[in-house]
């Protein structure tokens, strides 16, 4: 049997000749057919890496250019909004995320919420983007929507502290002292380390 680690750098040509590949008893062709697809699936999982450590890196980017930006927000959400953008945007959800993401850069908040609204409403289970509904509709004054897409979020997403870091800075706007501090102590349950929900959290004690 050909170990894994070989077929990623050995020619597919010459993967099919070695000595331990079976070419009796008419399995030549399947063979052909099962290690290609394997080299496929391989080569595919390479391109992915190599794709998964760019958008690392326009995070790192965006974390100096646009530190604001990024405020409260995880490795693990700033990735899920820049992959879109990188893997394609090929899908209709993806176009209504680029373009609420255009609108969003715009400042165009209640712009920004109408096509993250309907993103949403095409695919409920993506709670990054009601994170950012949330985020569009706090900005535009909507707190009571605000409040409904984090707790959308929240739904889809418990074990996360980014909704409950961004529902603990709409109920700071809100005057909410107590629903602020729940908040962010929620948020801190979930993330130890989260700097944001510790210094919101202290500052309102």
């Amino acid at each position: 049997m050909v170990e894994r680690k070989q077929i990623s750098t050995i020619p597919l040509a010459e993967v099919l000749r070695h000595p331990l590949i079976r070419r009796e008893d008419g399995l030549e062709q399947q063979n052909e057919v099962l290690l290609r697809l394997l080299c496929e699936a391989q080569s595919n999982v390479i391109q992915l890496s190599a794709k998964l450590r760019e958008a690392e890196s326009q995070v790192a980017v965006g974390k100096e250019s646009m530190p604001g930006a990024w405020k409260g927000f995880s490795l693990s959400l700033r990735l899920s909004l820049i992959l879109g953008k990188i893997l394609g945007m090929r899908s209709p959800v993806a176009r209504l995320i680029k373009e609420g993401n255009a609108a969003r850069d715009s400042r165009q908040w209640a712009e920004a919420a109408k096509y993250y609204s309907q993103a949403v409403a095409a695919n409920p289970r993506n709670g990054p983007i009601w994170v950012q509904l949330g985020n569009m509709r706090k900005d535009a004054g909507q707190f009571d929507l605000a409040a409904e897409s984090y707790d959308q979020a929240i739904r889809r997403m418990p074990f996360n502290a980014d909704p409950y870091v961004q529902l603990g800075h709409l109920r700071k706007l809100q005057g909410d002292s107590i629903g602020a501090r729940r908040a962010f102590r929620m948020a801190l349950e979930r993330d130890g380390m989260n700097r944001n929900a510790d210094t919101e959290l202290k500052a309102l004690r």
